[in-house]
């Protein structure tokens, strides 16, 4: 059927190259026909350039680049039809590769078989032969036995009867002659017997063979029914989750988005509401602190106005008194006179005195409130400073109010939030020497993708540069879908970010030590192979991730995998890895091969439920843990380990485990728990140290 199926492609093939010459054998066609066409336009035009010069000149201008178009037109045509047939034999190609592969298996695999009966034919034989020579032994003592009972009869006979031996000589001849003939006839019995007993065995044996052939056949048919009906649910179950996982994100970041909203909306109103609080709290303040100076300034006033009062009339009695004693001698009336003159003089300082108080008090205030309108000031714009600086302290020189301090320690509650809220998960190390590098020419990328401008450029494959670029120029082709660039002396691959259709990189055999791929969310294969890295970083955001392959770098941890939960696939090989720690989050994971490594346990795969085959050949391993719910696990490879017992493992449920190969440890007896692996097939123990 394989067969079949080739020469049915090779006819397809043939058609389509033979249709694509009679397309290119038209094309040339039509161009000498337009070619004469043309010749004959300008000779006619030729005639009559005279007269229709300007007209024939515009009309040919206008035909000409219609012509043009058309040409091109037709160019684009034939080679994205020559592309699209390149493609589909790349397939093809790869279809046939595969099928290749599968009947050499399926060959190696029969042959292996078939030496194994011829084996177990030949020790068959041998067990038959042994038997036959057996009971020939047998036969041969029984002969010798019976002629030796028979003589010792013979011999009794003689020596009681010997005169009757002559009488019954004949008799007994004849009776001798009986004997041999039973003898005779019971031998040829025996081996027509073996004959009849040989050739049903033949018979039973062929029959028994042809049965089971045909039941291999029919068990191999319902597998391979069975294979095409799992993968195709398998499918289906793939393509319904990417579909719900895809609705969940559309609605998690529809809720996100809404929550975001909601809480910027209730931030904005909490903001408002606390300014608004703090500006009346202010206010209050500021009119009690007025209100307490004011008080202390009419207090002061009085309490001057007050000691004034008592210096003046302090005064007034000694004056009072000193003239008493000077004019003693004077009359009553100069007395009286004296101290008329000293109560209107004394009604005279009285009433200048409130007029003198008021103004002095007008200039008080007046000099108070413009110190206190230059202190609040101050104080205004130190508290703005703060505020942008984001500082937790206030000046030592003029205390901040209460309201003041919580209004910066809330602010900066809510300045921590949103930057944790905000946090991106960076690579932890870039080279220095990134800057230093020079970017791809644009000559060189477009030449590596046969396109003439960037926006037409969706495929880049580059293998065998010598000199070490930077690519940050590849960030400018945002149609790019297909990277390859191998043996390039890259050192670093950042810069793509923004080719948001990238879906295939390849990046192997370089000498790689930090990529940064972080927002391609719609990558889905990358092959890292042979570089220098020592953590698998810059993959946050490629949430459609599938395969991914890290083989022969220097990598002593995962790092951050926990965003690329599509992942299928994943490759670790001849690395520094002494854990697996993280392996947990995918759980998509189906196919993990980390062999040449330090690994020491295997504990982080329970979260991985839905694994095919799982390879640490070549590791440290020292005992293997009980895997649960892993029901579709059809391959291990552990090869090469420290592992002794098998006592945890012996008691996993593995109803889909068909090859087991724990060969070159240190087993020194095999466990009689074999019971649930129902469709082992292929069990490797060599090199171990059992019994």
């Amino acid at each position: 059927q394989e067969i079949h199926k080739l020469e049915v492609n090779l006819q397809e093939e043939k058609a389509v190259f033979e249709k694509t010459q009679s397309e290119a054998k038209k094309y040339h066609l039509l161009r000498e026909n337009k070619a004469a066409s043309t010749i004959q336009a300008h000779f006619k035009g030729f005639k009559i350039r005279k007269r229709y010069s300007q007209e024939i000149r515009i009309r040919a201008k206008k035909k000409l680049q219609e012509i043009q178009e058309q040409i091109l037109r037709l160019e684009q045509e034939e080679k994205r039809q020559m592309e699209e047939e390149k493609k589909r034999k790349q397939e093809e190609e790869k279809l046939r590769i595969e099928m290749e592969r599968k009947k050499k298996q399926e060959e190696e695999r029969q042959k292996i078989e078939k030496e194994k009966r011829a084996e177990q034919e030949r020790l068959r034989v041998e067990e038959e032969k042994r038997q036959q020579e057996k009971l020939r032994k047998q036969r041969e003592e029984e002969e010798k036995r019976l002629l030796e009972e028979e003589k010792k009869k013979k011999a009794e006979l003689e020596r009681k009867k010997r005169a009757e031996e002559q009488l019954k000589k004949e008799e007994e001849h004849r009776r001798r002659l009986e004997e041999k003939k039973r003898i005779k006839e019971q031998q040829e019995q025996i081996r027509r017997e073996q004959e009849e007993k040989l050739r049903k065995e033949e018979e039973d044996r062929r029959r028994q063979e042809e049965v089971k052939r045909r039941e291999q056949e029919e068990l191999k048919r319902r597998r391979e029914q069975e294979e095409l009906k799992r993968r195709q649910e398998q499918e289906e179950l793939k393509r319904r989750q990417e579909q719900e996982e895809l609705k969940k994100r559309q609605e998690q970041e529809e809720l996100k988005r809404r929550q975001e909203q909601e809480e910027l909306r209730k931030r904005q109103e909490q903001e408002d509401l606390r300014r608004r609080q703090q500006e009346e709290e202010n206010k209050r303040y500021q009119e009690e602190r007025e209100k307490k100076r004011q008080e202390e300034e009419y207090k002061k006033l009085k309490e001057q106005e007050r000691r004034s009062n008592e210096e003046r009339d302090r005064k007034l009695k000694e004056q009072s008194v000193k003239s008493e004693l000077a004019i003693q001698s004077d009359t009553g009336k100069k007395l009286t006179d004296k101290i008329d003159q000293g109560i209107i003089s004394q009604s005279n300082i009285s009433k200048r005195q409130p007029e003198e108080a008021k103004s002095l008090k007008l200039e008080t205030l007046i000099y108070q409130g413009e110190e206190e309108i230059a202190r609040k000031e101050q104080q205004l714009q130190k508290l703005k400073q703060e505020i942008l600086n984001l500082k937790d302290s206030t000046t030592d020189n003029i205390p901040a109010p209460i309201v003041t301090q919580r209004q910066l320690s809330d602010h900066d509650d809510y300045l921590r939030t949103i930057q944790q809220s905000k946090k991106v998960n960076l690579p932890e190390w870039k080279p220095s020497a990134l800057s230093k590098l020079v970017p791809f020419p644009d000559v060189q990328l477009l030449e590596a993708s046969s396109s003439t401008s960037v926006e037409a450029t969706y495929t880049i494959s580059i293998s065998g540069c010598p000199t070490s670029y930077s690519t940050a120029s590849i960030g400018r082709y945002q149609s790019l879908s297909w990277l390859s660039l191998t043996n390039c002396n890259l050192k670093a691959v950042d810069g793509i970010n923004q080719c948001h259709k990238l879906q295939y990189i390849n990046i192997s055999d370089n000498e790689i030590e930090y990529i940064d791929l972080q927002g391609l969310s719609t990558l889905i294969e990358l092959n890292a192979a042979n570089n220098k890295l020592t953590t698998a970083h810059g993959l946050d955001g490629c949430t459609m991730l599938k395969m991914a392959d890290f083989s022969g770098n220097k990598l002593t941890r995962l790092g951050e995998m926990a965003n690329c939960t599509a992942l299928q696939e994943i490759r670790l090989d001849t690395n520094r890895l002494v854990t697996i720690k993280g392996i947990q989050n995918l759980v998509n994971l189906q196919v993990i091969s980390c062999n040449f490594n330090e690994i020491t346990h295997l504990d982080d795969l329970d979260g991985c439920h839905l694994l095919h085959s799982i390879s640490f050949a070549n590791n440290s391993i020292q005992q293997l843990p009980k895997l649960c719910k892993k029901s579709l696990l059809t391959e291990i490879n552990l090869k090469s380990n420290y592992i002794s017992t098998l006592d945890k493992f012996s008691s996993s449920w593995l109803p889909s485990l068909q090859t087991f190969n724990i060969s070159e440890n240190s087993l020194s007896n095999l466990e009689p728990h074999m019971k649930h692996f129902v469709s082992i097939q292929r069990l490797d123990l060599s090199d171990n140290c059992l019994d």
